[in-house]
């Protein structure tokens, strides 16, 4: 099983065409799965940060994609609180 470490949103959108195509699925097919339309689905696949956790997950699923959320090496020796809040920053 191949994991892929994502650190921005923009990483998302290739991610979840991947996805996609490997499964040989049309955006459509999977507009029709979530019950949204080729435009919802093309939308996410640009720009993810526009869409919500909720649709993102649901579309995840759709695909047969597990979203694993890990601590990272850092965050698991005992990283200082100043990097580790500079790194979360909105």
């Amino acid at each position: 099983m191949q994991e892929f470490v994502v650190r921005i949103p923009a990483q998302l959108g290739p991610l979840v065409t991947s996805f996609r195509r490997a499964r040989r699925m049309s955006q459509a097919e999977l507009a029709r799965m979530l019950g949204t339309t080729q435009q919802a689905v093309s939308r996410l696949e640009r720009d993810p940060s526009a869409v919500s956790v909720a649709r993102l997950l649901k579309t995840l699923a759709a695909l047969g994609v597990d979203l694993v959320l890990r601590e990272t090496d850092g965050a698991r020796a005992g990283s200082n609180k100043t990097d580790r809040d500079s790194r979360l920053a909105w």
